[in-house]
């Protein structure tokens, strides 16, 4: 797992962004200090002409990821391009989908068990989940956060009452437990994100 940090910057050959102070009659001297500390040695950057636009940003995201080797954590600023909606649109898919992947593991563990009267429930109850996920998906941001969240926090829930209604031999035990907790903490989140969403303001009303 990577966790980087990425920013913008404009260079020019004619910027002079200096400012200062000196005695009378002393050319002022600004002495410039520059540290980066990185804890693997890595700079990844991308150079690129006029400004950053939606299209640039995704352009930059897939050469970030292409060669990665795990997940990538991307910590971004309040930059207007980072809320684009073409930028959002490509993000919709993520939480959905991680939703439908989710029971297909109880799946794959009875498939291995061979246990086919479990793998029927199984089925019956992660296209439930999967349902969520779609409608989800075609919903407006904070809808679908928010059914989401619910999706998310109900799989939690089945995850813990999961051997209580019936054994999935497959399954092993811990993985109730692991799945439940990444369920709910997805879910919580989810809700915080659909919590922070700021309505459109209108326009003026006429009588």
């Amino acid at each position: 797992m990577y966790m980087e940090g990425c920013n913008e910057t404009g260079v020019r050959s004619d910027c002079q962004h200096g400012r200062g102070y000196s005695p009378k009659d002393k050319t002022p001297v600004i002495r410039l200090s520059a540290k980066l500390n990185i804890n693997q040695g890595k700079v990844r950057f991308m150079i690129y002409k006029d400004s950053m636009n939606a299209k640039m940003f995704i352009k930059f995201i897939k050469q970030l990821t292409k060669d990665a080797d795990s997940k990538i954590f991307l910590i971004l600023d309040n930059l207007q391009v980072h809320h684009a909606r073409v930028v959002k649109e490509r993000n919709k898919l993520v939480y959905p989908l991680f939703l439908s992947t989710f029971p297909v593991y109880y799946w794959i563990f009875e498939i291995y068990a061979a246990d086919h009267d479990a793998l029927l429930k199984e089925v019956l109850i992660g296209v439930l989940f999967i349902g969520f996920a779609l409608v989800a998906y075609t919903l407006k941001r904070k809808t679908s956060l928010v059914l989401l969240a619910v999706g998310y926090i109900g799989h939690a829930a089945y995850d813990v009452i999961h051997d209580s209604l019936f054994i999935n031999s497959g399954t092993p035990m811990w993985w109730p437990e692991l799945c439940g907790s990444v369920d709910a903490f997805i879910g919580m989140y989810l809700l915080y994100l659909a919590t922070t969403i700021q309505p459109k303001s209108g326009g003026s009303t006429t009588a």
